[in-house]
């Protein structure tokens, strides 16, 4: 069964609609599924692999690698400090008159919520978790 003005056939995806434009649905679709540009596999790309083994080897290792932070003694603490960071998305954005003003009233609020709390009680788990490490 056909629709005027859809297209029909089994390469929708690809082609998009007759009048020209894309759905969002297909553009979406095709953004998930298409390979990262650095991961695709074109003949005149030549090296690509050997960069990338590169970039493996030559990565700092971060000094935590391997931790794990317990949230329980701090969740309430998280919880409110989700709560400001989603009250003040619109700074993330770039979305506010005054910049300065709003930014210090953010940090404000982490504050009030309990975001040094929730960074002493990572600090103290990091130090506690690396005397657990072997010595280098």
């Amino acid at each position: 069964m056909s629709v005027e003005g859809q297209v029909q056939s089994s390469d929708r995806l690809a082609r998009g609609r007759d009048d020209g434009q894309r759905d969002l649905a297909a553009q979406h679709l095709l953004a998930i599924w298409r390979p990262p540009p650095a991961l695709s596999h074109r003949p005149t790309d030549v090296g690509l692999w050997d960069r990338v083994d590169k970039g493996i080897a030559e990565a700092d290792i971060s000094p935590i690698m391997g931790f794990t932070f317990d949230r329980k003694p701090v969740e309430n603490e998280i919880a409110q400090v989700n709560t400001v960071a989603k009250e003040y998305g619109n700074l993330n954005r770039g979305m506010v008159e005054d910049t300065d003003a709003t930014l210090a009233e953010y940090k404000s609020k982490l504050q009030e919520a309990g975001i040094d709390k929730i960074i002493a009680e990572a600090q103290r788990q990091i130090d506690a978790w690396t005397k657990t490490l072997p010595a280098q």
